[in-house]
């Protein structure tokens, strides 16, 4: 799941030029109905090969392997409940991270469900370790309309001791625009509900 900044740094007293490609700190990243916002030092990306409906993604100028994106795939649900709770999704998440070329090892460090702006989210936090190296990876991931949307920040093992509060920072700014007409109906069955309890 970005991109990020372009202000000059000062190192040992003298500035840094910054990077032609960098982002402004602060620069928000949309992809369809999702969004993030990324802080300095970071720049966007393309993948080689597009596997995803729409993605979008950045990476940091100076932590190698420090990226950022979001990836949105059509599925056949409505939301992540109608799925599974946390648990079964993160153990579904990690069966797939295990079957990818390279991996040898997942640890799955956490998962929990969350509610932002009326939008419900599962978050997950995992280690994985492959013939490339070790990462942790943060995730959060929500359906809307039918569209599945992955937030993901990896980072490589050794760097996320010194990146963690960046990278938990920018994970709090992922937003996916809430569906209004289910806004509505569920508002309007409460006014019902309130309106029988008289």
């Amino acid at each position: 799941a970005a991109a990020a900044a372009a202000a000059a740094a000062a190192v040992a007293g003298s500035a840094t030029p910054v990077r032609a490609d960098e982002l402004p700190g602060g620069t928000i990243i949309s992809t369809g109905r999702a969004s993030f916002t990324v802080p300095e030092g970071f720049e966007r990306f393309s993948k080689p090969v597009k596997t995803h409906l729409e993605e979008g993604n950045a990476r940091s100028t100076t932590v190698k392997g420090f990226t950022l994106g979001v990836a949105v795939d059509p599925v056949k649900l409505e939301s992540l409940a109608k799925f599974g709770d946390p648990e079964f999704v993160a153990d579904r998440v990690v069966k797939v991270e295990k079957g990818r070329d390279g991996v040898t090892a997942v640890r799955l460090v956490a998962a929990r469900a969350m509610t932002v702006d009326g939008v419900d989210y599962y978050e997950l936090e995992y280690d994985s370790e492959s013939t490339r190296g070790y990462n942790h990876v943060l995730s959060r991931l929500t359906i809307q309309q039918e569209k599945l949307y992955v937030f993901e920040i990896k980072v490589k093992d050794q760097d996320f001791e010194a990146t963690q509060g960046k990278a938990r920072s920018v994970l709090e700014t992922f937003r996916v625009a809430a569906d209004s007409i289910r806004l509505f109906r569920e508002a309007l069955c409460c006014v019902e509900l309130t309106e029988q309890a008289k």
